[in-house]
């Protein structure tokens, strides 16, 4: 892989002075038909790490669970994303929502428009 092909890759979910990020909300319904919700995101900073990847999920929207991940670089993180929305999709989840930086993420936003509603 050149260089220039992993900067970009790299780069295709980190928050920028812009702070657009990514945001991805996943769903499936439970037995009695109830949706459960997961939310994994890049917009929220850390004291602690340049990168950060939030994490939400739940039945109650005004109750979600969370947890907050930190990462030294881009790489890290988008390997972790990957893996996160990866391991969901092959759960049954579905996409509710999601958004990328129009030039960023190709990879990412085929294989999730493929689970779209």
């Amino acid at each position: 892989m050149s260089s220039s092909k992993r900067s970009h890759s790299f780069n295709l979910l980190g928050t920028t002075a812009d702070n657009q990020g990514m945001m991805v909300t996943l769903y499936k319904k439970d037995r009695q038909g109830q949706p459960y919700y997961y939310t994994v995101h890049d917009r929220q900073g850390s004291l602690f790490a340049p990168f950060t990847l939030t994490i939400m999920w739940g039945k109650k929207l005004d109750r979600p669970r969370e947890k907050v991940l930190t990462f030294m670089s881009h790489e890290e993180m988008n390997r972790k994303i990957r893996v996160v929305l990866d391991k969901k999709l092959r759960e049954g989840y579905r996409v509710l929502y999601s958004y990328f930086r129009p030039e960023e993420a190709d990879d990412l936003k085929e294989r999730i428009a493929q689970s779209h509603m």
